[in-house]
């Protein structure tokens, strides 16, 4: 996440990284759409990022869906990982 007063780069990086990663490889969702609707995580799959440039004003009604996705995704790649070395 990506804090501070406008005008110090913020989009600029963030259209930078959208570019490196190529439009199939990133989704946009703002984080309260996951929180919103649990079925949103889908959208994720085989995304490498998710980039929402502004978070809406709106509250994060329920974090633990993202919590459990983090925590899922961490296991996830830790096992791949480990697979690859063996």
């Amino acid at each position: 996440m990506l804090v501070g007063s406008g005008a110090n780069g913020k989009s600029t990086f963030l259209k930078l990284l959208q570019r490196c990663l190529g439009k199939d490889n990133y989704s946009s969702e703002a984080l309260q759409d996951f929180s919103d609707n649990k079925f949103r995580m889908a959208s994720l799959a085989g995304k490498l990022a998710n980039i929402c440039p502004d978070l809406a004003e709106r509250t994060l009604n329920d974090s633990i869906t993202l919590k459990h996705w983090s925590r899922a995704m961490t296991s996830l790649l830790n096992a791949n990982t480990s697979q690859r070395s063996s």
